[in-house]
Formats: structure tokens, C-alpha cells, sequence
């Protein structure tokens, strides 16, 4: 399976820097080989869609909402993300679960509406310190695929160790495949997975 490395810009850049980054990640292409997407800030999608066009760089959200339209003010839509040039989204994210309190319910609807505009979600799963300390790692996984995903999804599942977050503790690959890899396995239907990402960052 080919190396997938996703960019998670978060609430950073401008669309000058953000434009000039995304370049220099052009003109450096050849030197990676993997697939490689990038997730700026919303209001950089589209510039960035132009810029890179005529590359194989994608563009990803940070995050989309359960329904298609609405009055959700400061939301965005699935079908939007599209239209500005993503191919793909983040979903459940570590910080979006901590500061805007989204459950594994919400994640599941996010992914449904995400896969019906014809997106690739990119979930996020993990466990806290406190629970990796606890020797929860696999339940709490275990947990996060049994309700976090929609019927018959097709995407990506990125292990997401929170404790190592900013800490500057980086986990082992052995502790990464005991934490994700015994799910993984076992799995009833893996053919609906597309594609599987267990990278700390």
C-alpha cells in the first residue's frame, strides 16, 4: 500500500504564506514518493486548488458538517469543500472531540455526508494519556471504529495517539501496532477500508 502523508495546517497561515508553501511542496514533488494531501484553513482551499493545479498535491478540509445546508453559522459543507477543489476531509480530530465536544456519533454523520459529496474522510482515533497509561489504547480504538464509522465506508483511519501529541514523546511502531494493529486485523469487512495510516505525529 502506498505511503499516504496528510498536512494538517490547523488555523495557521495566510494565503500569500499558504500559496508559497504549497509551491515549494510542488517544485520538492518528485523527492517523496507517496501521496501526499494538504488540509489549510478553509478560506485557502480554492486559492491553493489553483495553485497546485496540473500537480497531484490534494487539498483536504479540516473539518465538514452532518448536513449538506442550513442555517449553521460558521459551518461548512461537505459539498462546498468539493466545490472550492478537495478531495478529501478531516474528520474527529483530537482537538475538534476536546473543544467542540464531537462524539463518535457526530463522526459517523460528518463521514456519511463527506462520502455522499464524494469525499475521502480521513478519520482520526486514539487514546488520552491517561487511558494509554490505563491500557485502554485498544478498547478505546475498538470503540471509535464501532461508532464512529457509517455503513460501507470507504477512506482513510489515522491512528492518532493523543498522548504524544506536543509532548515530544514519540511512540514506538511496536506500541503504535499493539494500540491500532489488533483491530485492524480484526476487522470483519477490511475491504471497505481504503486505506489505513497508523503515522504518529
Amino acid at each position: 500500500m502506498r505511503q499516504l502523508i496528510v498536512g494538517n495546517w490547523k488555523m495557521n497561515l495566510t494565503r500569500d504564506v499558504g500559496v508559497k508553501l504549497a509551491n515549494d511542496l510542488a517544485a520538492a514533488r518528485a523527492s517523496l514518493n507517496c501521496d501526499l494531501v494538504l488540509c489549510p484553513p478553509f478560506p485557502l482551499i480554492y486559492p491553493l486548488s489553483r495553485a497546485l493545479e496540473g500537480t497531484d498535491i490534494a487539498l483536504g478540509g479540516q473539518d465538514c458538517h452532518q448536513k449538506d445546508s442550513g442555517a449553521y453559522t460558521g459551518d461548512v459543507a461537505a459539498p462546498m469543500l468539493v466545490d472550492a477543489g478537495a478531495r478529501y476531509v478531516i474528520l474527529g480530530h483530537s482537538e475538534r472531540r476536546e473543544y467542540h465536544f464531537e462524539t463518535d456519533a457526530d463522526v459517523r454523520a460528518k463521514a456519511a455526508a463527506a462520502m455522499r459529496a464524494g469525499l475521502i474522510p480521513l478519520i482520526c482515533m486514539g487514546e488520552t494519556e491517561a487511558e494509554h497509561r490505563a491500557g485502554d489504547a485498544q478498547r478505546v480504538v475498538a470503540t471509535r471504529l464501532d461508532e464512529g464509522l457509517p455503513d460501507q465506508f470507504t477512506g482513510v483511519i489515522s491512528y492518532e495517539p493523543i498522548w504524544a501529541i506536543g509532548t515530544g514523546l514519540v511512540p514506538s511502531r511496536t506500541s503504535m501496532n499493539s494500540s491500532a494493529g489488533s483491530w485492524w486485523r480484526g476487522m470483519a469487512t477490511p475491504g471497505t477500508i481504503a486505506r489505513c495510516s497508523t503515522a504518529a505525529r
